[in-house]
């Protein structure tokens, strides 16, 4: 083989190491995940929210504190690179943010930082549907919409929701969050 012949297995070695890498975060994320479920499942917070921290050190080389008490704009920021979104970190963090809110709302019934996590990680997923297919995110995207009915919520949570639903083409439900707005706009 010629050394300029780019035609050889190593041409691609960098794009196959990023791939290897993505997929091995995957199954790191899937196997944290699934401890998490399981623990959740089992009644037993204590350990799921271990396993949460585990997965921020392991997977994203931060502790917990120091990424889900950030604003929604400094998670972004903290994970752009040359204007360059890393959305598979932005996914890992809206997930692990939306399993401590359900956990902590499954302890104490609902409460201001089980709030404060489920609308950060709502709009985490939402930056994720501008950056993919709004299909991908969606269920994500639901549970969570139905997690807030219990709470009253701010005006941008509420347009950010009906922003969603036109890009969805959900027009019923964009009008009822319209309405909602209005009704938050005359108390």
């Amino acid at each position: 083989m010629f050394k300029n012949d780019y035609s050889g297995p190593d041409y691609n070695f960098q794009g196959n190491n990023n791939h290897d890498y993505i997929l091995r975060i995957i199954e790191q994320f899937s196997a944290y995940l699934w401890a998490i479920v399981f623990n959740k499942k089992a009644q037993n917070y204590d350990a799921a929210i271990e396993k949460i921290e585990e997965a921020y050190n392991g997977l994203l080389y931060k502790k917990g504190n120091d990424i889900k008490y950030l604003s929604v704009v400094e998670i972004i920021k903290n994970n752009t690179s040359g204007n360059i979104l890393e959305k598979e970190n932005i996914e890992i963090i809206a997930n692990l943010i939306y399993e401590e809110a359900e956990i902590n709302e499954l302890k104490n019934g609902h409460n201001n930082l089980s709030l404060e996590y489920y609308c950060k990680s709502l709009e985490l997923f939402f930056l994720l549907t501008n950056e993919n297919d709004t299909k991908t995110y969606s269920k994500n995207i639901d549970e969570i919409i139905s997690k807030l009915e219990y709470y009253e919520l701010d005006n941008k949570i509420i347009f950010s929701t009906y922003k969603y639903y036109c890009q969805i083409g959900l027009f019923g439900r964009a009008e009822d969050k319209l309405y909602q707005l209005l009704d938050n706009k005359e108390l």
